[in-house]
């Protein structure tokens, strides 16, 4: 386990014996699981919304040290489980956590030696892994779901990621990936409680013609209610892209003959 103050003694010298030993040098990886929390016990107030998801990106940035810190050099990293602890917890389902498993899942493959991210689970609905669909009545796709989609599609037969750089809003977290067929992909996540207006030209938005699929709560109470369902806007670049509080945006493009610097 990466938790140090959750894991014995024993299990972070048993996980140093093991990548330590002789045999770990002919690996090509080393498998681990991620559990990311601790999850609210009680139902977030809007006002501790933009907290709660930076807690994603504070325990991306812990698992991009303990990777540097425990796993030798030469191996790849594949996070075979990736969930949230403790179970349970109010938040499961709703679109607010599913913005924060998005969050969580892209930071993780911005690490440099990750090359596998499985965010568990398709459809068991273990409480740690909350469902990316359901059976009722027919299968349905969860909030979780509709977050991660965007997330697969934009890593989808992409050889290349790149965070993109800073913003004037601390809360504006994206990526860039591009194929070897060409086509160039972007995506933002908004997890602050302000709209942001991004200009085409910018170093965000520098794929010229391109098309936009946006996910994104109706009210502030949607985003605590597991039945309720983000708004979908597909659309076509323009000359503003306007990417509202708590959004899910993926950009599609052809790659630009020269790229901004991100």
């Amino acid at each position: 386990r990466w938790n140090a103050w959750l894991a014995a003694d024993r299990e972070q010298v048993w996980n140093k014996e093991v990548l330590q030993a002789p045999s770990s040098q002919q690996a090509d990886a080393a498998t681990i699981h991620v559990y990311a929390g601790p999850m609210p016990t009680v139902l977030p107030r809007p006002e501790d919304f933009p907290a709660f998801l930076r807690g994603a990106l504070a325990y991306i940035e812990g698992n991009r040290r303990n990777v540097d810190a425990q796993i030798p050099g030469h191996l790849r990293v594949w996070v075979t489980e990736l969930g949230v602890w403790p179970p349970f917890g109010p938040t499961d389902g709703t679109w607010l956590q599913a913005l924060y498993h998005a969050t969580l899942t892209l930071g993780l493959f911005g690490i440099d030696r990750v090359d596998i991210v499985l965010p568990y689970c398709l459809v068991c609905q273990d409480p740690t892994g909350p469902s990316l669909a359901f059976s009722g009545g027919g299968w349905k796709i969860t909030n979780k779901g509709l977050a991660l989609s965007l997330a697969f599609d934009a890593l989808r037969g992409a050889t290349e990621m790149t965070a993109l750089g800073a913003n004037t809003s601390a809360a504006f977290v994206g990526w860039r990936t591009f194929t070897p067929a060409g086509e160039e992909r972007v995506i933002l996540l908004n997890t602050g409680s302000a709209g942001l207006g991004l200009a085409l030209g910018s170093p965000h938005l520098s794929l010229g013609a391109a098309s936009y699929t946006q996910l994104a709560p109706r009210s502030l109470e949607d985003m605590l209610r597991p039945s309720a369902r983000p708004e979908r806007l597909d659309g076509t670049l323009g000359e503003v892209l306007q990417v509202p509080a708590y959004s899910i945006t993926l950009l599609r493009g052809a790659v630009a003959a020269r790229r901004m610097e991100v």
